[in-house]
């Protein structure tokens, strides 16, 4: 008698990429304005996720070079390091390519986590 034993193999699901994660970056070359329109873009789409917090440690101030903007109502204001991070390549970019400066302080406020929220003081 000849035993069959057939064996299945499921793949795990790759985990998510994290929802903060840059879907952008300047490439080599881009404009100011085009930079701009990247920084504008990935502004919109991190706005709309919850800037969600664990502890204080969890939050940072963002004010992007043109502030208020879509991700910060106030200069400096309140996210998630996450969302902080995502927006840092644009902004080195900005920066790197002396397309204008930031015009706000991060020492004017602090952010904190409140009820899992990032808020600024």
């Amino acid at each position: 008698m000849l035993a069959v034993a057939i064996v299945a193999c499921q793949q795990a699901p790759e985990p998510a990429p994290s929802a903060a994660r840059p879907t952008v970056s300047a490439s080599p070359g881009a404009s100011c304005e085009q930079i701009r329109q990247d920084v504008r873009r990935e502004q919109a789409r991190l706005a709309k996720l919850p800037q969600t917090c664990d502890s204080d440690a969890d939050c940072d101030l963002y004010g992007g070079h043109e502030c208020p903007n879509a991700l910060a109502r106030t200069c400096p204001d309140a996210v998630a390091k996450s969302s902080a991070k995502a927006m840092r390549p644009l902004e080195d970019a900005w920066e790197a390519r002396h397309c204008g400066e930031v015009l706000w302080s991060p020492y004017l406020r602090e952010a904190v986590c409140e009820a899992g929220v990032c808020v600024g003081r």
